[in-house]
């Protein structure tokens, strides 16, 4: 039992420095690969690809939430020893995933037939016959990827995080290295396409096999178990919310801009959507480990107030990584995205800005999110979010015709503003007995250095312009020079010292 218990908090650890390096491999790969695929592919087709990756995410995510069941399922059949339950979970899943990728396949139909009518007032023909190509791609990839899903699921429920984050560390390097072959060979955004969806695929392929071959996982299909079905669909059907609010806020924008607005808008907001997911990124990946432990802690019945402690606790890890991305980019984020992309792409500063500053907040509680899923009690938390986020969507139409795509951003950090950060911070309090009056005293303590260093730091930024890539390295540099040894001793507190401490000895001690 020891034994298994050191190997699980292995792969908890492994999993989130895996989660970081691909993090960080996507940060090099947009700092690089995004310039040269704009410049590769002109600022209009850039959009369309965009607008196209957008369509993916809907179609893709529009699984009713059955990864999520799947694991929290998997996780209590699994901390119970029922394995019988979990082929069976396994069989049931399969064939729902099966049925709503035809579902959804059909509905990317019905947008094939009838993008000339959306599109016809902001794009021309030939914009609208690339899109439509690229749509059948997507649609190819919706058929397969759903029934295939559940696998990467399993692997996540198993705890077996080292290999499902090598393959998709392996999975962002070599599609992006075949995405330079074919612009370097004068194709364009639809061969793109066509190497996003051709990894994905072998990815799930390489899950599925190593499911079958190495945990010898079983798909029993019997008799169909309507109770279990109906347990699936009703637990699925909150997080289903969930994944409507998350399409509205980060997918609609840039429907929403290609209808009303054109290609080149899709553009600016799509960088902005860039930044904004690899921001959101830093915080996933701790807090996305943590369902199949916090799933255990609920079933064996841990109190409260160590569930309250585990998200103070978890918060302030969060708060570490990302107040640094957050306050690094309030300072340079303007500089960056001049040097990046260019001038004509610096409204998408403003946009950012208007979506990273609100985030930060669920972010540092994403582990909330996970107790609700354990709990079994994410409908109220899913139910008011989508009503705020269908608010918010009105208000994205009404205010892109007057003030374009800050308009939106407007509309969609407002929505955060409501239902992320004052709605949610109160249901915790009274309804889920988390300690959030403590969690927000300890964090706005973490937060007197940062914002004391930024408001110094952006005083004292015209006496240091940048105008060259050097410049903001070495702007960026000092600004971390003085930055992080304050936070170490002014924020952090020993506990936290200790563990990044023995994280950086360990990963020396393994280099040598």
């Amino acid at each position: 039992m020891e034994l298994k218990n050191k190997a699980v908090k292995n792969q908890l650890k492994e999993g989130v420095i895996l989660s970081y390096i691909i993090i960080f491999t996507n940060v090099l790969i947009g700092l690089f690969f995004v310039p040269y695929l704009i410049k590769s592919l002109g600022k209009n087709e850039f959009g369309l690809y965009s607008l196209i990756l957008s369509l993916l995410g809907y179609l893709g995510l529009m699984d009713l939430g059955f990864g999520k069941t799947l694991v929290r399922f998997t996780s209590k059949l699994n901390a119970k020893g029922d394995l019988a339950g979990q082929y069976k979970l396994f069989g049931v899943c399969f064939t729902l995933f099966t049925f709503f990728g035809i579902v959804v396949s059909l509905l990317g139909l019905i947008i094939y037939f009838n993008v000339d009518m959306f599109l016809e007032n902001s794009m021309n023909f030939n914009e609208i016959e690339l899109i439509k190509k690229m749509i059948i791609v997507v649609i190819f990839n919706v058929c397969l990827s759903f029934p295939l899903g559940i696998f990467g699921s399993v692997l996540i429920a198993y705890e077996k995080y080292i290999f499902h984050r090598s393959i998709e560390l392996t999975k962002v390097i070599i599609s992006t290295l075949f995405m330079v072959l074919v612009l370097e060979s004068g194709y364009g955004a639809l061969e793109l396409v066509f190497i996003i969806v051709f990894s994905n695929i072998t990815s799930l392929i390489i899950k599925w096999y190593y499911c079958k071959t190495q945990l010898n996982i079983q798909v029993i299909f019997k008799k169909f178990d309507f109770v279990l079905t109906k347990e699936i669909l009703i637990f699925s059907s909150f997080i289903f919310l969930e994944i409507i609010m998350s399409l509205i806020y980060w997918n609609t924008g840039q429907i929403v801009i290609g209808i009303t607005i054109g290609a080149s808008a899709i553009a600016v907001f799509a960088v902005a959507i860039q930044i904004q997911r690899l921001y959101m990124t830093f915080s996933n990946a701790i807090s996305g480990v943590f369902l199949p432990k916090v799933t255990a802690m609920v079933v064996t019945n841990s109190s409260k107030e160590d569930i309250s402690n585990l998200f103070i606790r978890v918060g302030r890890i969060q708060f570490l990584a990302i107040s640094y991305v957050l306050f690094g980019f309030i300072v340079f984020g303007k500089s960056f995205i001049e040097l990046w992309v260019g001038e004509t792409y610096l409204d998408a500063y403003r946009i950012i800005l208007l979506f990273i500053v609100p985030l930060t907040v669920p972010l540092t509680q994403s582990l909330g999110i996970v107790i609700l899923e354990a709990r079994n009690q994410m409908e109220f938390r899913s139910i008011v979010l989508v009503v705020i986020a269908l608010l918010s969507l009105v208000f994205q139409i009404i205010l892109a015709e007057t003030l374009g795509i800050i308009g939106i951003a407007i509309s969609i950090s407002a929505g955060l503003f409501l239902g992320q950060i004052i709605i949610m911070n109160i249901y915790y309090q009274a309804r889920q007995k988390i300690n959030i009056i403590e969690f927000w005293r300890q964090i706005a303590k973490m937060s007197i250095c940062p914002v004391i260093v930024t408001l110094i730091w952006l005083y004292l930024m015209p006496l240091y312009p940048v105008i060259a890539v050097f410049d903001l390295v070495v702007g960026i540099v000092i600004f971390s020079a003085v930055y992080l040894p304050l936070f170490w001793i002014f924020s952090m507190n020993s506990g936290e010292r200790l563990l990044l401490s023995s994280f950086l000895i360990n990963l020396m001690y393994k280099k040598k």
